[in-house]
């Protein structure tokens, strides 16, 4: 389910990057960019994670609390453009 999630998610992306924040070609590559690195970052965290408090508990904190970080991004508006 949380790959049907993500996939969803990176469809609208494009989208909502270029009708609500304004964004171009290098924008919108300076976010997958950004999206690249967060997920790579997490990389290592992840067995240590689950390794300190189980996979169980990981799952139960991060499921919703990649809700949270989606509601946050749908309700950004935007920077880039100016008044």
């Amino acid at each position: 389910m949380g790959n049907l999630v993500v996939v969803g998610l990176m469809s609208v992306l494009v989208l909502y990057a270029r009708r609500t924040l304004g964004l171009e070609g290098p924008g919108f590559a300076a976010l997958m960019v950004a999206y690249a690195v967060g997920g790579i970052a997490g990389v290592p965290l992840a067995p240590l994670l689950e390794a300190r408090i189980g996979a169980r508990r990981v799952l139960r904190i991060g499921m919703p609390a990649t809700a949270l970080l989606c509601a946050g991004i749908g309700s950004a508006r935007s920077g880039w453009r100016r008044c």
